[in-house]
């Protein structure tokens, strides 16, 4: 499995199967940006679609008010990475799956080694968190093809589809940060729930980082 190189700060939004692509700002904790090397007001093929219920909605763009980190995981790593100020933990709270890992420089971001792992397959994140609103930053990279049409999946939270017969490679290229925002998902359980189901070769994930602007907290 590979990835690739440095950051471009271009924020991209899905909806339906058109791509817009615009400026993007820094990430930071509680403050990112999308990241992709699409080019600008370009649209997309592929048959990738977000949606939006009561319990969330997504959106690439990064939140404008201000959130607290509660906590982050670096899938696929055995080990913590810091990427723009925040600390990712060891891969945790996990299903299914498995790990893999590049050594690649990664397009699109200054801190690599996030990207630079993933879990991929049908897995299942399940993060005990007291229940609440979040949002969610989940970050993508396709490491290991270099065509489109070769990796589709799909991914929700808390059961909400967020977007649906994703082609990474399509969206962004080879070896390129991908970072996706999910908000105002709605916890009622105890548990935050994210789940990657595979349509062509393996669904992949890399990171996941989860925030709260009203007290959430992990839960143990």
């Amino acid at each position: 499995m590979k990835s690739a190189k440095k950051y471009s700060g271009i924020c991209a939004v899905i909806f339906g199967c058109q791509l817009l692509v615009g400026c993007g700002g820094s990430a930071g904790n509680g403050d990112a940006s999308s990241s992709s090397s699409a080019s600008s007001s370009s649209s997309s093929s592929s048959n990738s679609s977000s949606s939006s219920s009561s319990s969330s909605s997504s959106s690439s763009g990064a939140p404008t008010r201000e959130l607290s980190l509660v906590y982050a995981i670096n899938a696929g790593s055995s080990a913590a990475a810091t990427m723009a100020g925040v600390t990712y933990n060891a891969d945790n709270f996990f299903t299914g799956g498995a790990a893999s890992s590049t050594t690649d420089a990664i397009s699109g971001i200054v801190d690599d080694a996030v990207y630079q792992t993933e879990r991929y397959g049908n897995s299942t994140y399940e993060i005990p968190v007291t229940n609440g609103i979040y949002t969610v930053a989940l970050h993508f990279v396709e490491m290991f093809h270099q065509t489109a049409g070769a990796r589709t999946f799909s991914l929700a939270v808390e059961g909400s589809p967020v977007f649906t017969n994703l082609d990474l490679y399509r969206l962004t290229g080879h070896d390129t940060a991908f970072e996706y925002w999910v908000k105002d998902v709605n916890v009622r359980d105890g548990r935050l729930t994210i789940a990657l189901t595979t349509g062509l070769e393996n669904a992949t994930i890399s990171g996941i980082a989860i925030y709260s602007n009203a007290g959430g907290r992990l839960a143990q």
